[in-house]
């Protein structure tokens, strides 16, 4: 009996030890998963466990980052550049460190859609909103055709979802009177520089973000 008894504390102190250092690279979920499947017939190690886990949880604080930017006639450089700059700010407030981060890093991180800042009480910080804002100027600032205000969408047929899309300025392969039409999916213009823009190429957002993030003034 006594002997069992200390295999028990030896286990207790064990896994606590452990468990302390998992909490420091964040896999104490999974080691709670694996104890609990593999190896352990002591009821009194499972509730040893699960108090543990509800203890160092407490350890880790999540947050998420919400922009002030809520849909896509919002976005511009201005509003994409201060957005940046106020998840630098609200980062610093947490990490010292942070609050002069070069806009370029920032940037990643917030394309990267998560933060972490290890301490004795490790906050991570959920950016995937900012992250989607992103990448709506991204798509809206490179590329071809598809970044274009000139870029044109006809539905030819809604139940099938049967689409045109063309150049409005100027597409010669459009031809919207022709009998049949010939107009779904892409015309042959648009085919050619729906990824690399022609000379009449004018994207929604004219500033890219690698270009945007060198500055700390909003444009």
């Amino acid at each position: 009996m006594i002997r069992c008894l200390g295999e028990v504390i030896l286990t207790f102190v064990k896994f606590a030890d452990t468990l302390l250092r998992c909490v420091r690279i964040g896999l104490l979920h999974s080691l709670i998963t694996i104890l609990k499947w593999k190896h352990l017939n002591y009821r009194g190690v499972y509730s040893f466990i699960d108090v543990c886990g509800v203890l160092f949880m407490a350890l880790l604080s999540e947050t998420k980052y919400k922009p002030s930017i809520k849909k896509l006639e919002d976005i511009s450089s201005k509003t994409v550049l201060s957005m940046l700059q106020d998840v630098r700010a609200d980062i610093g407030n947490l990490e010292s460190s942070f609050a002069n981060a070069d806009l370029t890093k920032v940037l990643k991180i917030v394309e990267s859609g998560s933060y972490k800042i290890n301490g004795k009480i490790s906050t991570y910080i959920d950016l995937s909103s900012a992250k989607g804002i992103i990448g709506a100027y991204r798509k809206y600032s490179e590329g071809g055709c598809q970044s274009c205000v000139r870029f044109g969408t006809e539905v030819l047929d809604a139940q099938d979802a049967i689409v045109g899309r063309y150049c409005i300025v100027s597409d010669p392969d459009y031809n919207i009177n022709k009998i049949p039409p010939v107009r779904e999916g892409l015309t042959p213009k648009v085919r050619k520089h729906y990824d690399n823009p022609c000379n009449s190429w004018k994207p929604k957002f004219d500033i890219k973000l690698e270009v945007l993030v060198r500055t700390e003034s909003p444009i």
